[in-house]
């Protein structure tokens, strides 16, 4: 049974919007809503949309470093993407910390939205923290890919050194004196997923397939490995492939349902701005 990987640029925009949405229920509880245990222990899964949103931003960044005429179009499109959303909720949140409780100190309001409270004490807006870099050298990587006939073989040895260089197992805890390694560890663990995506859409772009019982025999054999050697959130991107398989296909075979695409087109639209509008109401809060 073979998977076209052209489908997921296809569907992009709709996987986008199920990873918001599953980033939405796993912060449920976190919003205040009393659910069953079961519920609410399922719904911790529901993380997997960050890793699930690194793979579609790599695949879409392939895409789009493969059309752009030069690298600094590329930075200021990404960067005005995120920057701007960033800026204009994070002031709207400053401005309603201040209407409401009037005892807001903007130092550390700048602190947390500089991303130096994230790297330095896992406050503020971890993603916006991951993502920037992750676009800074998005074309390094591009370029990386495309210069060499060995691309799976270089994928597997950055997702290694990340692997090695993330582990927690490579700096004691007791040598920890300050959160930063913990946090760059923690963070750029993830970034695995982007990798990934890139590597999918060159797939994609050669109008390749995959044989979805090879693809899934090999996850299962990598999450096992993987089991005994990692934290649970480092193992993520090992479900990412067979999730957004599985929801492709679902949209291919329910195209009568216009309005479940079009829910899922504006999720994945507003993705962004819905991360932060949730970062802001927790932070509040």
């Amino acid at each position: 049974m073979k998977f076209e990987l052209s489908d997921i640029s296809k569907y992009r925009t709709q996987l986008m919007g199920c990873a918001t949405i599953m980033i939405l229920l796993c912060h449920a509880n976190g919003y205040g809503v009393v659910l069953p245990s079961f519920l609410r222990n399922l719904l911790v899964y529901g993380n997997l949309g960050v890793d699930i949103f690194l793979f579609l931003s790599g695949f879409g960044c392939f895409y789009s470093l493969s059309k752009a005429n030069n690298i600094m179009m590329f930075y200021r499109r990404r960067m005005l993407r995120i920057l701007l959303p960033y800026i204009i909720i994070s002031v709207f949140f400053l401005i309603l910390d201040e209407i409401l409780h009037g005892d807001i100190c903007f130092g550390q309001w700048l602190y947390e939205f500089s991303t130096i409270g994230f790297w330095h004490q896992h406050k503020g807006a971890w993603f916006v923290a991951l993502i920037i870099p992750i676009y800074l050298i998005s074309p390094f990587l591009y370029k990386l890919l495309q210069c060499t006939s060995k691309k799976l073989i270089v994928c597997m040895l950055l997702i290694t050194l990340i692997m090695v260089l993330t582990s927690h197992d490579l700096y004691p805890s007791e040598a920890c004196q300050y959160e930063l390694i913990d946090n760059l560890q923690w963070a750029f663990g993830r970034s695995i997923s982007f990798i990934i995506g890139m590597y999918f859409a060159f797939l994609a772009m050669k109008g390749m397939s995959i044989n979805i019982f090879l693809l899934i025999s090999v996850n299962i054999v990598i999450f096992v490995v993987l089991r005994f050697a990692a934290p649970l959130w480092f193992r993520n991107w090992c479900y990412v492939i067979p999730i957004i398989v599985l929801l492709c296909y679902l949209f291919s075979i329910t195209k009568e349902c216009v309005w479940l695409s079009n829910v899922c087109c504006w999720m994945g639209v507003i993705s962004f701005e819905s991360y932060l509008t949730n970062v802001g109401y927790n932070h509040r809060k």
